[in-house]
């Protein structure tokens, strides 16, 4: 019932319109004018309307081609932003970084740790193994990797770089009295 009463009012509402209307279209199919009248019709019928869709329509067209810039202009705010970030953080670790490695070196160089004189001795071997390795045959790199096993009371290591010195040149006095003294020690 509550439905009922509601349709009968539309129903009823779009026959009065219906009866209304229906000869003027009648009227304008007589005259051939019909085609302009289906271009018209909705301009004739809701004036305000559709001057609002017009005006809505350019406006969005000049929207449409202003939205590409505008969103290429956030797009580049948005990536100096994110730039601006990573090199902040970036700085920032390096900084952590460089912090980190001079509390190493100084914990390092202590007098109470005896890992300094360790590691410059291990970095003047391998500096010096190195160039071994580049020129084998020169006696004089033997001998200073020797000196420096003597310097460090490494005795076995010593007499393996003479007797290598001896190889390379039999002749070698200082070679040989090296040896000597290393004989005598151990």
């Amino acid at each position: 019932m509550y439905l009922l009463i509601p349709l009968i009012l539309v129903a009823g509402s779009a026959l009065g319109i219906g009866y209304i209307v229906w000869p003027k279209f009648r009227e304008v199919k007589a005259k051939g004018d019909l085609a302009e009248v289906k271009e018209d019709f909705w301009h004739l019928m809701f004036p305000e309307l559709m001057h609002f869709f017009n005006f809505a329509q350019s406006k969005f067209k000049v929207f449409k081609r202003n939205a590409a810039v505008d969103y290429e202009k956030f797009l580049r705010r948005v990536k100096i932003l994110s730039l601006r970030t990573h090199n902040l953080t970036d700085k920032l670790l390096e900084k952590r970084q460089k912090n980190d490695i001079k509390t190493e070196f100084k914990e390092a160089n202590s007098p109470s740790n005896g890992q300094a004189v360790n590691i410059y001795f291990k970095a003047k071997e391998n500096n010096l193994i190195a160039e071994i390795s580049k020129n084998p045959k020169d006696k004089n790199l033997y001998k200073s990797l020797a000196a420096l096993y003597m310097e460090s009371k490494m005795f076995d290591d010593a007499e393996e770089a003479y007797n290598v010195v001896l190889e390379l040149d039999p002749n070698d006095l200082e070679s040989m009295e090296a040896l000597e003294k290393i004989g005598k020690m151990v």
